[in-house]
């Protein structure tokens, strides 16, 4: 049970017996990760996954390849994405789930090449699917309410994803929280992805902060290890995806949380209190660029 190893801190609403970390410095905006964190993104990873498996199959089958040598394809396929066939689940923070969608087509078509296919096929195969994670269900039924708490405390409320721009604007249609968030970055629009420094930095520029003032809250060692290169001022780890409690610790984690529905309570209990309404919005003008970054503005 990860929530009962030695030293960990685990913590959930009611759960006195953890030491909370204390802020540096008054928190001005948090940034969620999207896939095992906001949304579920266990049945997306599987149906991609499962779709590249099937189309590898069925192309060396044409090429006349063995049984023997098509599991051997199929094998290192998964190992590449980090998938266990077995369970039919990611390994904790494997590429396939802490990665960009680019970097999981890339390691595709290594594999798919060594066995003699065109390199133009895992691109082909992943755009029939690549906005699968548009349609994921949200991890909690209440996000609305948890956004909405964030920004009653006066922080600015982002998104920072390894998804691509087009299924992240459907998701959080779909899941009706576009207008609590108020900037958000793709996978798509970095030149180097999550645990890359970057993505945070370009975030903070966008709102005009230095990353002590963020909290970063995220599922895998991509996010984890950005907000350790970042120097972020909390990071909070959740197990509501891919991430194990002890990677997400030894990566940058300050505290883990069973998901973000404990979000709320834990910055309460850190001390956060609701700012009056004149001092909630934090970021005047979202709609300007800075300069070449690209950053979406949710609306």
């Amino acid at each position: 049970d990860e929530k009962k190893d030695d030293g960990l801190l685990y913590w959930e609403a009611g759960n006195s017996g953890v030491q909370l970390p204390e802020f540096k410095t008054r928190p001005k905006m948090i940034v969620f990760d999207k896939d095992g964190t906001l949304g579920d993104d266990a049945a997306s990873l599987k149906r991609w996954t499962n779709h590249m498996t099937r189309c590898m199959e069925h192309a060396l089958t044409e090429l006349q390849l063995s049984r023997e040598i098509i599991a051997q394809a199929i094998k290192a396929l998964h190992d590449k994405l980090g998938w266990d066939a077995s369970v039919g689940h990611v390994i904790p923070s494997a590429p396939l789930a802490a990665g960009t969608w680019q970097e999981a087509v890339e390691l595709s078509s290594n594999v798919f090449q060594h066995y003699g296919l065109s390199s133009s096929v895992a691109s082909e195969w992943h755009e029939k699917l690549r906005n699968v994670h548009g349609a994921d269900p949200p991890v909690i039924s209440n996000l609305c309410d948890m956004l909405q708490s964030c920004r009653d405390l006066g922080l600015i409320v982002a998104v920072c994803t390894s998804d691509d721009r087009s299924p992240t604007n459907n998701a959080l249609r779909n899941w009706n929280i576009a207008h609590l968030v108020d900037l958000s970055l793709c996978g798509d629009e970095v030149s180097e992805p999550k645990p890359s420094a970057l993505p945070l930095e370009m975030l903070c520029r966008q709102a005009n902060l230095i990353p002590e003032e963020v909290i970063i809250v995220g599922d895998t060692t991509g996010d984890t290890g950005m907000a350790r290169n970042a120097q972020a001022g909390l990071c909070v780890g959740v197990l509501s995806g891919s991430g194990a409690a002890h990677q997400l610790m030894e990566t940058g984690a300050n505290i883990i949380l069973p998901h973000v529905g404990h979000i709320p309570s834990l910055l309460n209990c850190m001390g956060l209190e609701k700012r009056p309404a004149r001092e909630e919005q934090l970021v005047p003008d979202l709609q300007k660029a800075s300069g070449n970054v690209t950053v979406g503005v949710m609306s």
